[in-house]
């Protein structure tokens, strides 16, 4: 059993497992480990200009590889008489009725199936995700008035920061308390302007008792 191409990363295991069986059932394994039996599974030019002469096609479309690699193809393909078309990924070929043209794009990049949803990868939702595995996350709960002075003590809840019993978050919330009684009037009465500054200051108070910048939320509640 001649195995002439590489081991794919990843693949090694389930190859081997294979390899083993078949050498248990007195097969003789030769791979490129053993021998120089290495061979590309892509065309080299001469058998890419020999599928040319055969099929004669009258557009190609290079796929696989770099942009260096598809320019290289479509140039071999002109050669060969065909109207090369290189496409940039989510480009949308019509290849009829009519003309063989790119006529739009669709969005394109890496996906999540995250639950029953797929989520961008490099999205907001994802990098919050990574965000809170590793520094975690805190919610206040603020009660004031309408003039912005609190009523009763911020509430802190820290999953994966602190514990319920945890002493510290009693001293979050207080230092949190007095950074919105210093806002100036005008910022607590307003109440996108006081959950702003609240973030801000949960931030720092975090900060600087734990060293971590959590994904941070508050709740402004007018009562």
């Amino acid at each position: 059993m001649v195995f002439s191409s590489r081991v794919i990363p990843g693949n090694e295991r389930a190859i081997g497992t294979v390899q083993d069986n078949l050498v248990r059932r007195g097969v003789r394994l030769m791979t490129d480990a053993d021998h120089a039996i290495h061979v590309s599974g892509h065309p080299a030019r001469d058998e890419l200009r020999r599928l040319y002469r055969l099929v004669k096609p009258p557009v190609a479309v290079p796929v696989h590889g770099e942009w260096r690699h598809l320019s290289a193809h479509a140039e071999l393909a002109q050669e060969a008489g065909a109207t090369p078309v290189l496409l940039e990924d989510g480009d949308i070929l019509n290849l009829a009725p009519g003309r063989i043209e790119i006529i739009d794009s669709a969005p394109v990049g890496r996906l999540v199936l995250d639950g029953n949803r797929l989520v961008p990868l490099t999205g907001g939702v994802m990098a919050a995700r990574r965000r809170m595995l590793f520094n975690g996350v805190a919610v206040a709960s603020v009660a004031v008035d309408e003039a912005g002075r609190l009523r009763g003590r911020p509430h802190i809840s820290a999953p994966g920061l602190f514990d319920a019993d945890d002493p510290e978050s009693g001293r979050v919330a207080d230092e949190l308390a007095e950074a919105i009684a210093d806002l100036p009037a005008s910022q607590r009465r307003d109440d996108t302007a006081l959950t702003e500054a609240a973030k801000t200051a949960l931030r720092r108070v975090l900060g600087r008792r734990l060293l971590k910048r959590p994904l941070v939320d508050v709740h402004v509640l007018r009562v």
